[in-house]
């Protein structure tokens, strides 16, 4: 009989250690989430991870395999987190009206992704860092978040501009219209320091509609 009854409560005992698991692994991301984005990666050692973390010293390489590969699943769930927001559309604009549209609607999404969230400072902190000193997870994050929203912007400047998608002025002035968008994100005491204030999440919605104001007249502006 005892075997029996241990038997039946297996599935259940499976199931709290997968909850647990689990809970372990999301708590790592989050430990790695504040502590990469402030010291970068090779800056933080396993030992301050579990302690954050609160478990022990294995718990890294039973869910990640190591500290590179756990920096890795926090750089590529950052940028998933951004990319579920965005509006990227499935074909280039096939007019300027269409393309003034699209590219405001995806300043305006890229803006609340990168200020909306209760973590979204630190994760752009994180971003940030990747693109200063890339690593061997940048190929990863590029591919999910920054390629396909520089080539989408990319495809309403060409389209504004009557230029080629691909053109070295094109992309350039794609570029300069994410920094705008990023600038709040990573220099938000200079804004809140000018304000003498700490701007609250409703200013957000302000930010997005001067942010993607400014990239349309930016993208259809004359070359200096």
């Amino acid at each position: 009989m005892p075997e029996f009854t241990a038997h039946l409560q297996t599935p259940a005992r499976r199931r709290a250690a997968e909850t647990r698991s689990g809970q372990t692994r999301a708590r790592l991301l989050q430990a790695g989430l504040q502590l990469f984005s402030a010291l970068g990666v090779d800056g933080v050692r396993t030992r301050q991870l579990v302690d954050m973390a609160g478990c022990s010293q294995s718990a890294i390489p039973y869910h990640f395999g190591g500290k590179q590969e756990l920096y890795a699943a926090v750089l590529a769930r950052c940028a998933q987190a951004i990319v579920e927001h965005l509006p990227l559309p499935a074909t280039p604009p096939t007019g300027t009206r269409q393309a003034a549209q699209q590219l405001q609607q995806l300043m305006r999404a890229f803006v609340h992704a990168l200020l909306s969230a209760p973590d979204a400072g630190t994760r752009t902190l994180l971003l940030a860092r990747e693109q200063i000193q890339p690593t061997a997870a940048f190929a990863s994050a590029h591919r999910t978040l920054f390629e396909p929203l520089h080539a989408a912007l990319a495809g309403c400047v060409a389209c504004l501009r009557g230029s080629g998608p691909s053109d070295i002025e094109t992309l350039l002035r794609t570029h300069a219209l994410l920094g705008q968008a990023i600038v709040f994100a990573v220099s938000h005491g200079a804004l809140q320091a000018r304000l003498k204030q700490e701007a609250p999440t409703a200013d957000v919605e302000m930010i997005a509609a001067v942010v993607s104001g400014m990239a349309l007249a930016a993208a259809k502006a004359a070359p200096a």
